[in-house]
Order: structure tokens, then C-alpha cells, then sequence
């Protein structure tokens, strides 16, 4: 869906999402009221990062107090700005090393 600059028609979309997830599921998420709370959520994080970092490709991930845009290419791109913005190494090392666990 993000690999042009240009979304594909919303037909081709939804039926991509269809395969993707099953047409009942897709069914059951187009009518929740959550998912549509979430996506009108979404859109407002989108429009007021988009002009703070003056691009806007998708998707934006925001990893601690950083914005990325555009593809992430790899597993290990994406681990390594996790790693980079939210070190949490030791907490979860404590924390799955506690007594009693």
C-alpha cells in the first residue's frame, strides 16, 4: 500500500485488504465504531506531523519523541531506531528477571 506515492484506487485497496484479512473481518472493522475512533485519531497525528517534519509519505511511525516517514526497509532498520529512541533493555531485563516470575 506504501510502496508508491500515489495510494492505489480505493477498489483495488479494499480488495487487497480483503485478501489480506478476510472479507468478514474487513466487514466487522469498516463498521466498528473503535476503528473509526482509531483512523480519525490516526489522520490528526498524521496532519500535524506532516508539516512539523515538511514531508508527507506514510507511513510515520513515532518512535518516542521521533518522527520517521517513508519505508522501513528491514527488520533490523526498524530495531535499530527502536533501540536508538526507546532503550528499554535493562526495565525488560528486570523485570523478566524478578523473583517469583
Amino acid at each position: 500500500m506504501f510502496a508508491t506515492d500515489k495510494p492505489p484506487p480505493l477498489d483495488q485497496a479494499r480488495t487487497n485488504a480483503e485478501a489480506m484479512v478476510g472479507k468478514e473481518a474487513l466487514d466487522r472493522a469498516l463498521t466498528s465504531s473503535w476503528v473509526r475512533r482509531q483512523l480519525e485519531t490516526d489522520i490528526e497525528v498524521y496532519q500535524a506531523n506532516a508539516p512539523l517534519i515538511a514531508d508527507a509519505r506514510l507511513p510515520q511511525l513515532v518512535i518516542g519523541n521521533v518522527i520517521t516517514h517513508g519505508a522501513i526497509e528491514t527488520q533490523d532498520q526498524l530495531l535499530a531506531l527502536i533501540e536508538r529512541h526507546l532503550p528499554m533493555t535493562s526495565s525488560i531485563t528486570s523485570l523478566t528477571n524478578s523473583p517469583g516470575q
